[in-house]
């Protein structure tokens, strides 16, 4: 079993997919195209807590080189998940593109990102893909178990953006990640969305848009 998930996740670093490696002459030693497809949508599999964990032990092995006095930071972007040719995948929405010169709509989803950073090194901490409730073209498959973590991912990506950032924050943290900052962009940078971050204990660095919101401040 280890060397079937780390030759899968090897492959990425080898410019490979599984199925250029069933070409090969040693095709007979891996298992087939489909074992691999109900692997991966194992419903019952915590793939957010295997990265969690990764990441961490991958960003402590990086900080033992880094000067301890050198900033880390969380990031936190998304970015588009084209599924323009899908008719069936679950919670298939139609998104807009604000990020590219392009400003176009598209079928897929928004994916949202918390990263780590030490201004050298860039780990991938977390990640939802995000559906939308209003502009949704397929809902959640009724066959799936609701008491699993694949059920629990689908109801987050029917949530919004700043409803799942401090919750990643507060994952990576109880992890042992730590970091001073918290950087974003404008489409982040909202008054409640920080002051849930600064309550924390970090600090947010992002560029701030013109809003009419205020943030309340206790006397």
């Amino acid at each position: 079993m280890f060397i079937f998930v780390s030759t899968f996740f090897c492959l990425i670093f080898q410019h490979k997919n599984w199925f250029s490696l069933l070409q090969l002459k040693k095709a007979d030693q891996f298992p087939a195209k489909d074992t691999v497809y109900r692997f991966l949508n194992q419903s019952t599999f915590n793939w957010r807590r295997f990265l969690l964990l990764l990441s961490t032990f991958s960003i402590h092995k990086v900080e033992r080189l880094t000067d301890k006095r050198r900033p880390k930071v969380f990031i936190v972007d998304d970015s588009s998940f084209d599924r323009n040719r899908s008719k069936k995948v679950e919670l298939l929405a139609r998104c807009f593109d604000h990020a590219s010169l392009k400003m176009r709509f598209y079928k897929g989803f928004r994916m949202l990102t918390l990263g780590w950073s030490d201004g050298y090194t860039f780990m991938p901490i977390d990640f939802s893909l995000l559906s939308s409730k209003k502009s949704q073209i397929n809902g959640i498959s009724e066959e799936i178990d609701k008491r699993t973590y694949g059920y629990k991912r689908r109801k987050n990506a029917l949530q919004s953006e700043p409803e799942q950032i401090p919750d990643m924050i507060k994952r990576a943290l109880e992890n042992g990640i730590t970091a001073s900052y918290v950087l974003m962009d404008s489409w982040f940078t909202l008054p409640p969305l920080v002051k849930a971050i600064v309550a924390q204990g970090l600090d947010v660095i992002g560029m701030v848009k013109e809003t009419k919101q205020r943030l309340k401040t206790d006397k």
